[in-house]
């Protein structure tokens, strides 16, 4: 016979030692850490509410490292010496910036109040680390992690230590499907001037592909480097003046990988430039690539320009021919 208890009897649950849920009445900070100026506080000290929840536990120990996360904020917890789980205080807020002295198109600023770093100079530090260890660490689960380890082996506390949650906002996989503009200038040479020289024109295609974006943990996860890969079909007929007929049924993946810098507007919105290279699995050589979007949540739109490519000359013939390419795709986040 299976017994059933109402959730309000359960202090903890698990799943051996590789997840464990401690359910505890914390006071809670809730403000969005979202960068939308509907949402996020002015004030930069914490606004606490008293709420019932369940903390994952990241490391138990001496000092023990809680984690509790929605989908508009992460909130990390600690306790030492099985005292009172407190927040670990990192909250952004907004303030209206004095014109005169900033740009005045940026009447706006973001702020972190970043206490934690202080409260863990003071509580867990066994090791006597500077406090400049402290003032560079970062809000991250593997960042956090480390310290309450090096704490908890300095004092020889015996622990257990649980799979580490991924950030959700920190790898964004995504699909995307599209149409490609592509032209092909099939090239001459002097000594045979009756080969090739046909301008193919532009012809569209459908397209698709995936893309993995990593947000690198630093200047407000302005900066990220993505990696990329779609489909290319380019089909085309033409003549040239000595009036030779040819034809072109180019199939490839282009895959790339890139820089990206987003600039977070209201309301979600976010816009975001690219710059890297792409590699044509069919073409030795890597060329430039340059996109602009804008994103929405989890939709977002891109338009991308590859810079042309000799797709001739990388199989000994005709220099001077050139393939360019450039797509508008639409893309959905799984995340």
């Amino acid at each position: 016979v299976k017994e059933r208890k109402d959730i309000s009897q359960i202090k903890e649950f698990g799943i051996g030692k590789l997840h464990k849920y401690i359910r505890n009445t914390i006071a809670i900070d809730m403000s969005s850490d979202e960068l939308d100026d509907n949402e996020i506080s002015n004030n930069p000290e914490p606004e606490w509410e008293k709420r019932t929840v369940f903390l994952k536990v990241i490391v138990e120990g001496n000092a023990c490292l809680y984690i509790y996360e929605t989908e508009k904020m992460i909130r990390f917890f600690y306790s030492v010496l099985n005292g009172e789980i407190e927040q670990l205080v990192h909250k952004r807020y907004k303030r209206k910036m004095n014109v005169s002295e900033y740009d005045p198109q940026k009447e706006i600023s973001y702020f972190w109040n970043s206490s934690f770093q202080t409260m863990l100079y003071s509580a867990v530090n066994c090791m006597q680390e500077p406090r400049s260890t402290f003032e560079n660490m970062s809000y991250t689960v593997m960042s956090l992690k480390k310290v309450f380890l090096q704490h908890n082996a300095c004092i020889s506390s015996n622990g257990n230590t649980y799979v580490i949650p991924k950030d959700k906002k920190s790898f964004l996989p995504k699909i995307f499907a599209g149409v490609s503009l592509s032209s092909y200038k099939l090239g001459t040479t002097s000594f045979y001037p009756e080969v090739g020289g046909v301008a193919f024109g532009t012809r569209a295609s459908f397209i698709v592909g995936t893309e993995l974006e990593v947000v690198l943990p630093f200047n407000n996860n302005k900066f990220s480097i993505i990696a990329q890969g779609s489909t290319l079909t380019y089909k085309a007929n033409g003549t040239n003046s000595y009036d030779k007929a040819y034809s072109i049924d180019y199939n490839t993946i282009n895959l790339l990988g890139a820089i990206r810098y987003s600039s977070f507007l209201k309301n979600r919105v976010k816009l975001f430039v690219d710059g890297g290279f792409n590699k044509d699995i069919k073409v030795a050589l890597l060329r430039p690539v340059v996109a602009a979007g804008v994103s929405f949540g989890k939709m977002s739109g891109e338009f991308r320009v590859f810079f042309p490519r000799n797709i001739a000359y990388e199989y000994g013939l005709l220099p001077g021919s050139k393939f360019s390419t450039k797509f508008l795709a639409l893309k959905f986040s799984f995340l």
